[in-house]
């Protein structure tokens, strides 16, 4: 199985799939949980609940590891509020739009997926050639306003 197709099935278990969220402590900082472990996959991803965060993404596919780290997150309730949504929404549609292309996102691709009036995007930004970092943005839109916003690196872990 391939980083992408790892990074996949972590992520459509964990935070977009079924599994439960444990709360969990890093620190002085207290975050949120999911994991996922089969098919020679380990996958461990941890974030700041909330409107505003960050979280990292671990995965292992044999004796290789990687990391995905992100920051941003959906706008503030006043920005939402006029629109007639909440964040409950905006978190429903991207875990739609995660389910929906699968290992098409987040990733080494661009992809999109268009919902009535809900718009995701995912785009590269950057590709190093030297060390593999692959940068990314992660947006979706609410009838043309902007309402979540991720930015990714993904990278090879080496001792």
């Amino acid at each position: 199985m391939d980083t992408r197709d790892a990074f996949a099935k972590g992520l459509l278990a964990g935070f977009a799939g079924k599994t439960t969220f444990e709360k969990v402590q890093r620190g002085k900082f207290a975050m949120v949980s999911s994991g996922y472990e089969a098919d020679g996959v380990s996958y461990i991803d941890q974030w700041f609940p909330g409107h505003m965060g960050a979280g990292q993404e671990i995965v292992a596919v044999g004796d290789k590891h990687f990391t995905r780290v992100y920051a941003g997150g959906t706008v503030d309730d006043k920005e939402l509020a006029p629109l007639g949504i909440t964040k409950d929404d905006v978190m429903v549609f991207l875990k739609n739009s995660l389910q929906t292309l699968g290992a098409k996102t987040r990733f080494d691709e661009q992809g999109s997926f268009e919902d009535g009036q809900w718009t995701y995007s995912y785009a590269v930004i950057d590709r190093d050639a030297t060390t593999g970092v692959v940068t990314g943005k992660e947006m979706i839109s609410y009838k043309g306003t902007p309402v979540f916003i991720h930015l990714f690196l993904i990278s090879s872990v080496a001792a």
